[in-house]
């Protein structure tokens, strides 16, 4: 007689009303996320204050040839849990997975640099820009490189048993965005005097959705989301007198963190659908390698005198966007 096994166990059945998505980024020992500047010896690390000391060590070259660790440098943590009915955890593994994706939206990367001097120039660079950014104005993956289209590892997946026959699935996933911009660039229109960043602005959008991969199907299905995002605008001030030149603290202008509540079901924000139905499978379409390529780009395009939306080269200052006091 054949195996019948696949007659008699019972189908697994996913409660997705009881789905539900949680962000903490506050409390404990360390202070709230907001986004902050910190000045390093040739570079600005853009960042949320929650987990910051791990995010300045990886950027300072204190971690080199390592990645941070997940948990001291989490900004936020975003936690999902499904109840589901099986005979079985085995039982229910082999029918559903449940993952974490996430959709990241750029909304603003904009730094801008002076010379010391009126005629050492300015250059104004926008790396969310449509010729520099790929991911120019709508939602892209932020997927694990190793667990495409996924965003968690593998060891932050549990299945717990219940009572009466229940399972709960839960994922976890922890997150810090920061970047870095360089203290000074080259100004290719001012015959490469060094020009000096004098302001960041950044503003971002994520939507973190708990999802349910069906096994059989092969298919996807949305259970709930929530978003998430910070707003940062700050400017530098910098004494001509020291070489090389040093800087004031940031002046932080505009600091803002929020999460929502969760929502359950399918994220109405545009392109999601999509990206949920038919998920990129290469990690050059997630949000880092998008970002990494941008950088690329923009320094390359700096070798030479550049006039477009998204690069700006000046051989004087802009007397509208350069303070008087930019070289104290």
């Amino acid at each position: 007689m054949g195996d019948t096994s696949e007659l008699t166990r019972s189908q697994p059945t996913l409660e997705t009303g009881s789905a539900i998505l949680h962000a903490k980024f506050a409390g404990g020992s360390l202070p709230a996320a907001a986004p902050a500047v910190d000045l390093l010896q040739d570079k600005a690390a853009l960042h949320l204050t929650r987990g910051k000391g791990e995010i300045l060590k990886l950027v300072n070259g204190q971690q080199l040839n390592s990645t941070p660790n997940q948990k001291r440098a989490s900004a936020i943590q975003l936690t999902g849990t499904v109840l589901a009915s099986a005979d079985s955890e085995i039982d229910l593994d082999h029918d559903w997975r449940i993952h974490l994706m996430q959709f990241f939206f750029l909304q603003v990367s904009r730094a801008y640099y002076a010379g010391k001097s009126p005629s050492e120039g300015y250059v104004f660079i926008d790396l969310a820009g449509p010729s520099l950014y790929a991911g120019y104005q709508k939602f892209v993956l932020d997927g694990d490189p190793n667990h495409m289209p996924y965003c968690e590892v593998e060891a932050d997946s549990v299945v717990t048993p219940m009572p009466y026959g229940t399972w709960q699935a839960k994922v976890a996933f922890n997150d810090h965005p920061f970047n870095t911009l360089p203290l000074s660039v080259p100004n290719p229109a001012a015959g490469n005097k060094a020009n000096y960043l004098f302001h960041v602005s950044k503003q971002f959008t994520v939507v973190t959705t708990l999802v349910a991969y069906d096994r059989n199907a092969q298919n996807i299905q949305p259970l709930c989301w929530l978003e998430w995002g910070a707003f940062l605008d700050a400017t530098m001030r910098w004494q001509k007198g020291k070489n090389p030149p040093t800087s004031d603290l940031p002046v932080i202008r505009i600091s803002s963190f929020a999460a929502s509540d969760p929502v359950q079901g399918t994220p109405p924000h545009k392109g999601i659908a999509a990206l949920l139905n038919n998920p990129p499978s290469s990690a050059s379409d997630t949000f880092n390698a998008m970002w990494a390529a941008t950088y690329i780009k923009v320094f390359h395009a700096l070798k030479s005198v550049s006039n477009t939306a998204d690069l700006q080269t000046k051989a004087m200052w802009d007397k509208n966007l350069v303070p008087a006091d930019h070289f104290a």
